[in-house]
């Protein structure tokens, strides 16, 4: 259910709540990540079955490209099953996540976007690192919560269209670079925490297969690896996804609060010009 806001929430809180529900969340997340993991593990493997030679490793890396589609997929599942969680309740046949719906379409529409877009904050993005750091830091995390928020406001209104998403994340953002960049920064570090044993298991074994012909693992040792491989990469994607998703409808709520409360009090401030107004009418009359 929708959870109670308030109008000024800390970042430290907005993340925290996001990446503890994705924890809460994880058993039926996890059951979304599995059909993908099991595509990615068998193409993969199909892949990488193919003798490792300078000609075709441009053709392995184009073969790549297909599987990370199923992984966009599997996310456009899971923030739709985060959004139910977050705004109302979760549909009790999980697989229906699975089928695509009314809002595939712009989803891929509002992709399509984001690339543009991201090109631009790309190129201002790397502008910033070369005259100093921390502006394209800032330019790079905004734009990482920013592209986000626009698929979530997206999902949380498809009826109203892609257009409409876009202008209401625009609303929602104007006057909260700074804190947007904050908010994208945090969120990248905390989903690298998830990541990093893949890091270490990913060098130990670069280091294996530069050992001579005898110390190289046997079969069994590479089919272990393998698994616990994919059991880590299956708890970090799934802790990683949700737990942005999450992030991002706690902080559009967040948003609209804050919003509604300026917009109420700009509405108050007028009520109490016009009486003065009238007040001074009065007297003068």
């Amino acid at each position: 259910m929708q959870p109670v806001t308030e109008a000024s929430v800390s970042i430290l809180d907005i993340v925290t709540y996001g990446f503890k529900k994705a924890v809460q969340a994880f058993w039926p997340v996890s059951w979304l990540c599995l059909p993908a993991l099991v595509c990615l593990a068998l193409g993969g493997a199909v892949i990488e079955s193919v003798p490792i030679d300078d000609s075709v490793i441009r053709v392995k890396d184009a073969l790549y490209k297909p599987l990370s589609l199923i992984v966009l997929y599997m996310n456009y599942a899971i923030a739709r099953y985060c959004r139910d969680v977050f705004w109302s309740e979760p549909k009790e046949n999980l697989w229906a996540y699975m089928m695509p719906d009314r809002t595939l379409w712009g989803v891929c529409g509002i992709g399509v976007l984001t690339v543009f877009y991201g090109m631009g904050a790309g190129l201002l993005g790397m502008l910033g690192l070369l005259l100093l750091v921390i502006p394209g830091i800032a330019i790079f995390s905004y734009y990482y919560v920013w592209s986000g928020m626009f698929y979530t406001v997206y999902l949380r209104k498809p009826e109203a269209g892609v257009w409409s998403a876009r202008h209401e994340t625009a609303r929602l953002f104007k006057g909260n670079f700074w804190r947007t960049a904050g908010l994208g920064l945090v969120v990248s570090l905390v989903s690298v925490l998830p990541m990093l044993p893949m890091v270490f298991l990913s060098g130990g074994m670069e280091i294996l297969r530069e050992m001579p012909p005898s110390f190289m693992p046997t079969y069994a040792f590479s089919i272990l690896y393998g698994i616990l491989y994919a059991a880590i990469y299956w708890v970090s994607l799934g802790i990683c996804f949700s737990g942005f998703s999450f992030v991002l409808n706690r902080y559009y709520q967040e948003l609209q609060s804050r919003l509604e409360q300026s917009l109420s009090g700009v509405v108050q401030m007028s009520a109490f010009q016009q009486q003065y107004q009238e007040q001074d009418r009065q007297s003068g009359s």
